[in-house]
């Protein structure tokens, strides 16, 4: 037999929670900040990859271009570009709990 069938409402949008006109940018993690957080060059980086949602050829085109495709990416694509993006930045070693463990003295 099979599960009956579920309609569902779609009102822009995909079923994955995404809304192309809001895209999610923030982390659940935000980097920190100011003093004693990530350089201000990377803070200035993060601002800027949001841009790249909307310009994707302007700003990165071999991102854009990377899938092989004259189209430009899903916009599901761009946000997940721009959140990983924005997620990677240098470890805090305190932050992740190993400040005082030798095995990674070589990240000073």
């Amino acid at each position: 037999m099979g599960r009956a069938y579920v309609p569902r409402a779609n009102l822009g949008g995909n079923f994955c929670g995404h809304d192309p006109r809001n895209p999610r940018f923030t982390l659940t993690r935000p980097a920190k900040t100011g003093k004693g957080g990530i350089p201000p060059i990377l803070t200035e980086l993060a601002a800027r990859l949001e841009h790249y949602y909307a310009h994707p050829r302007q700003l990165i085109p071999s991102l854009d271009l990377a899938n092989g495709s004259a189209r430009r990416q899903r916009s599901e694509r761009r946000e997940a570009c721009v959140l990983t993006a924005k997620a990677l930045r240098p470890v805090d070693k305190e932050d992740q709990g190993y400040a005082e463990d030798d095995r990674y003295s070589w990240l000073d």
